[in-house]
């Protein structure tokens, strides 16, 4: 009789633990706030993939009033991207390709372009689409990915439109630092230095 009684306990226990496991991490994932979700100071991040296989760069060269200026820069050439980043969402909002990258991007330059790269509220089943084609949606919150520099947990996005299928990953205050695409290799944080 002892034995089907303590079995029994520890059963309720393990259900009760799950179960309150999973309210904490629902009420946790409302807790997420998407701004936090971009780099919060200057960083410069490569990754392997990119053009070629060859692995690309992101330089966070400015971070101001809600803009955030991120230059990529590959083995062809650079590319100078502003994000406008809110509590809201954060936008693409201007994107310039070109072997010298040298104006002030943030204060001289009127927008090019109106691309969410993450919405509110951040929970699965958020969903969004933008000035592209296909359908972007929050599939993951809290999800584990391995990199080079460390673990992180992170809020995953799907992209899908007729051609493809990809998925990015994007970590408190890092940005991004995964990108799948079906039927292709990823691009993966493979070093992360603050300037």
């Amino acid at each position: 009789m002892k034995k089907k009684s303590i079995i029994l306990l520890i059963g309720v226990i393990s259900l009760y633990t799950l179960l309150m496991s999973l309210v904490l991490r629902n009420s946790k994932d409302k807790d997420l706030r998407v701004e936090e979700y971009f780099p919060s100071e200057k960083m410069t991040k490569k990754f392997s993939g990119g053009y070629e296989r060859e692995g690309f760069s992101h330089i966070v060269e400015r971070l101001e009033n809600g803009k955030v200026l991120i230059k990529q820069w590959d083995t062809g050439t650079g590319v100078a991207q502003v994000y406008q980043v809110s509590n809201r969402d954060i936008r693409l909002i201007y994107s310039e390709t070109g072997e010298s990258l040298l104006k002030d991007y943030i204060n001289e330059v009127e927008p090019n372009r109106d691309h969410i790269t993450l919405k509110a509220p951040l929970t699965v089943g958020t969903r969004w689409t933008s000035n592209t084609a296909g359908i972007n949606e929050i599939t993951g919150v809290n999800v584990k990915v391995f990199t080079l520099v460390g673990v992180f947990y992170a809020v995953e996005v799907t992209h899908k439109d007729n051609k493809y299928e990809s998925k990015s990953y994007f970590a408190k205050k890092i940005g991004l630092i995964k990108r799948t695409r079906k039927g292709y290799e990823s691009d993966n944080l493979i070093k992360l230095k603050y300037n």
